[in-house]
């Protein structure tokens, strides 16, 4: 005997139809030594990410603040459940070689533990982190806007076993 809806609410098929998991759980991730790119304005180091996962190899290079801006999406997109940690900004040293060792060390365990963690590997944010269609940074802000309670809820219930 199928249930039915209590009513006034919708099944739950419909909510999990907002939001799909981008993948089907495979994913591995590795971020390798930081490389100086030299522009005109100024120098940074990149982070490159490499890996596979059931879309295809991943071969991208981020610079830490996208890094820091992914995970504030992330938080902001998953109120309530862990989010790896990243090393803190330092402004004053991050030419340091020691710290650049230290942050691609941290880098690569938050890429690792994002892909052993279900509802994150399988979401869109890291999809749009890895493969964003036109600008990282862009992408990433329309994804941190705000996300209403029905959205949640369905993000919720494609990714976790609610």
């Amino acid at each position: 005997m199928q249930q039915q809806p209590a009513p006034g609410s919708t099944p739950r098929e419909a909510d999990t139809s907002v939001y799909k998991a981008a993948n089907d759980g495979f994913m591995e991730l590795s971020v390798g030594e930081p490389v100086l790119v030299k522009q005109t304005i100024g120098d940074y180091h990149a982070y490159p990410i490499k890996g596979a996962d059931s879309k295809g190899e991943v071969d991208c290079q981020r610079r830490f603040q996208i890094f820091f801006d992914f995970r504030n999406v992330l938080c902001q997109r998953f109120p309530g459940l862990y989010i790896p940690p990243i090393p803190k900004k330092s402004a004053s040293q991050k030419k340091n070689a020691i710290v650049l060792r230290e942050r691609q060390f941290f880098l690569d365990l938050f890429l690792k533990e994002c892909a052993s963690l279900r509802y994150l590997c399988q979401s869109k944010e890291l999809q749009t982190f890895l493969r964003p269609e036109g600008d990282v940074e862009v992408a990433l802000k329309k994804l941190a806007a705000k996300t209403k309670t029905g959205e949640q809820l369905a993000i919720y219930r494609a990714c976790l076993e609610v």
